[in-house]
């Protein structure tokens, strides 16, 4: 089994276990069941409309393959006609004494006649190998586009899917917001009803209430756009509901940078389909040198009549054709030094692909070590805050603290949980856009 047959196969069974899986999916959705990242992504791909293209550019790809394949086989045409003459032609035979001679009809008033034609290229020059060549260069491209463009849906479905997971995390925070100013509240009532703290204190903590309920307000909302969104990725109807399933936190990479950029190198997408449109135009420069060289054909002609007569009858006709190009005007010399311009442009492409493909990876290695080292930083700052509230709170309590102290700590706390939420979002979905630099899909 070639490596095309094998890409294509695995094309077609990839497509079905989509397909299947996202009809699984939505009728899980239908029964109120939870949504994983893995479940999202495996939704996303089955119908995406760009992705549906880059298939079926797979498989006009393909076809394109057997027309090549076919200049070089066997061909067979059949024809037939029908014909009827007005008037028949006649001739006199030439006779060498002076009597008339008869007349010879020389065609028949009615006729159906047919041809069978038979040929099959013997030496072209190379240009069917050429053509082959090319068509299969193609293919590979589409099937490394359509890889390509899977990954960056698979890469917008996750950042859909956090983004959903940090706007309720960010809502969950501001639920507690609301229930500390709320306590923040109650004990400055207290404090104003015994008459150990002034009005201001129960106004301020008052205002610091509407402040947490608009903040909470204005957080749901956002969760439900971000939903509305990921289900615009996952091309599920916009008001679906569901719950969704913490993804386990990946560990930064323990392989070097150099060692990952050799892997996307390898395995990346877009340079698979690069290389492979070099060597398409290194198929194209042989398919113009081939106009230079001689073809050489065999062909059988089957003539058939339904009634003979002196230039009509039933009978084979054999033929070899050679043909070799003597003058064309310069358009053979002329379409090589395009077919190696074509080919100069695919490598700069590759090369240039290479540099982008490395640029991507660093920067990502980059941002995933950033963020991790982030995550510790704001695990550190919450502690730091939520100790700090409630020292403050004991002392306003007790007396000695004042309400800006304890808004403070409020505001820090409230900073401290947001960092947090922001921090893992960002390394969730910098490891994934890691993950798509490498040229993964599904890891």
């Amino acid at each position: 089994m070639t490596i095309r047959t094998r890409s294509l196969i695995g094309l077609i069974i990839t497509s079905l276990v989509l397909c299947l899986c996202g009809q699984s999916f939505l009728e899980a959705q239908d029964k109120g069941d939870s949504l994983t990242i893995d479940q999202a992504v495996q939704t996303a791909l089955s119908d995406n409309l760009t992705l549906r293209n880059a298939r079926l550019d797979v498989v006009a790809a393909n076809a394109r393959i057997g027309s090549a394949r076919s200049a070089g086989r066997l061909q067979i045409q059949g024809s037939g006609q029908y014909q009827r003459l007005s008037e028949i032609p006649e001739f006199r035979l030439p006779s060498p004494i002076p009597i008339p001679s008869p007349e010879v009809a020389i065609l028949v008033q009615d006729n159906i006649t047919g041809l069978i034609a038979i040929r099959q290229a013997v030496y072209t020059g190379g240009r069917v190998g050429a053509k082959v060549s090319i068509a299969d260069a193609q293919f590979d491209a589409a099937v490394a586009r359509l890889a390509a463009a899977e990954a960056q849906i698979a890469l917008q479905t996750r950042v859909a899917y956090f983004n959903v997971l940090l706007r309720q995390g960010l809502a969950k925070s501001n639920e507690e917001n609301l229930k500390a100013a709320k306590e923040q509240l109650d004990a400055a009532t207290a404090r104003f009803d015994a008459g150990t703290a002034p009005k201001f204190d129960v106004l301020r903590a008052q205002t610091q209430v509407s402040q947490a309920e608009q903040d909470l307000t204005q957080s749901r909302n956002r969760v439900e756009t971000s939903q509305i969104q990921l289900n615009k990725v996952l091309g599920v109807p916009l008001g679906k509901g569901y719950v969704l399933s913490e993804p386990p936190e990946a560990a930064p990479p323990t392989k070097d940078i150099a060692s990952l950029i050799e892997i996307a190198e390898s395995q990346r997408a877009e340079m698979l389909a690069a290389r492979a449109q070099v060597v398409a135009a290194e198929s194209g420069i042989r398919l113009a040198s081939s106009q230079l060289l001689p073809e050489l054909d065999l062909v059988a002609n089957y003539n058939m009549v339904q009634r003979t007569n002196p230039v009509q009858i039933t009978n084979w006709t054999y033929l070899v054709m050679l043909s070799m190009p003597l003058v064309d005007g310069g358009k053979a010399k002329s379409d090589i030094e395009e077919a190696r311009a074509l080919r100069d442009e695919a490598q700069t492409n590759l090369e240039d692909t290479a540099r982008l493909i490395e640029q991507e990876v660093r920067n990502a290695y980059l941002d995933v070590q950033t963020a991790y080292k982030d995550i510790e930083t704001a695990k550190t700052r919450l502690a730091q805050a939520t100790e700090a509230y409630d020292v403050a709170n004991v002392r306003y309590e007790s007396g000695v603290g004042t309400a800006v102290e304890q808004a403070d700590a409020v505001a820090t706390l409230s900073g401290a949980r947001t960092n947090l939420d922001t921090a893992r979002f960002n390394y969730i979905a910098s490891y994934a856009a890691l993950q798509r630099a490498l040229g993964l899909v599904t890891y």
